[in-house]
């Protein structure tokens, strides 16, 4: 086998070498034949391909929650999972693994998440997957506290959050209410029975929560049952106008 003076380039060009040695066999020295080989060498670094993708979870409050990938192509590999952001993919600091775990969920972990995987040849990113985590209702605003005249309508409501569906059912005086079962309590024609202390059941799949109580006061609407009297007094004495009343509520003057 001929070598053709290429052990002098052993040291500096390793490459060169086993070049050396193939065109030798071949039966000489052929150029271009070396940067074609080192293109091929590059080559044989494939880029990342995703064969299993993240894939959507369900999970309930606090319980933990985990994305995987798996992929292939030329090691090293690395990983970025991204968070959807107002319409935005957002790299999660030190979210580096194959792995994203959440060791103990919050509401707060919803969302959509992706990976991008790179290597020397490439990268690729992966299908989104959706994290939702339930949540047992919580209330944020509770019913208020009603004064209306007999015959006029109230209505109570509640504000709530969590993960639906929901279920309500309003109490009156901690008694259930036939048929109150929606996001908002209306009494159209309130008479005096109506009056009392509701609160207001919210339940889902996780759990129940009831509300602070809100007071329903009613009154009759204001009525005179005894007008003042006409007087006549001598200048120097004092007169008293006097009136009876029913219903009403707060205060009223004379004029």
């Amino acid at each position: 086998m001929k070598r053709h003076g290429w052990g002098s380039r052993f040291c500096r060009h390793g490459l060169s070498l086993i070049v050396g040695f193939v065109l030798a066999e071949s039966g000489g020295f052929q150029p271009g034949a070396a940067p074609d080989l080192a293109r091929g060498l590059s080559s044989a670094v494939e880029p990342p391909v995703i064969v299993v993708q993240p894939q959507n979870l369900t999970v309930k409050l606090g319980e933990p929650a985990t994305f995987s990938v798996t992929a292939t192509g030329a090691p090293p590999l690395l990983y970025q999972w991204r968070r959807l952001v107002f319409g935005a993919p957002t790299e999660l600091p030190g979210a580096t693994n194959a792995l994203l775990v959440f060791a103990s969920t919050k509401s707060t972990n919803s969302g959509i998440y992706s990976v991008a995987v790179h290597n020397a040849a490439g990268s690729v990113t992966s299908a989104d997957a959706q994290l939702i985590v339930e949540v047992p209702p919580f209330i944020v605003g509770q019913p208020r506290d009603h004064s209306v005249p007999v015959g006029t309508p109230a209505a109570f409501e509640v504000t709530c959050f969590g993960t639906p569906p929901f279920q309500f059912q309003w109490f009156l005086n901690g008694k259930e209410l036939a048929g109150a079962t929606n996001l908002v309590l209306i009494v159209p024609r309130v008479q005096l029975e109506n009056a009392g202390s509701y609160t207001v059941r919210i339940s889902n799949s996780l759990g129940a929560v009831t509300s602070n109580p809100a007071q329903l006061i009613v009154f009759e609407p204001l009525r005179i049952t005894e007008q003042p009297q006409n007087q006549t007094v001598p200048p120097g004495t004092t007169a008293t106008f006097s009136v009876s009343t029913v219903g009403g509520i707060g205060t009223s003057g004379w004029q």
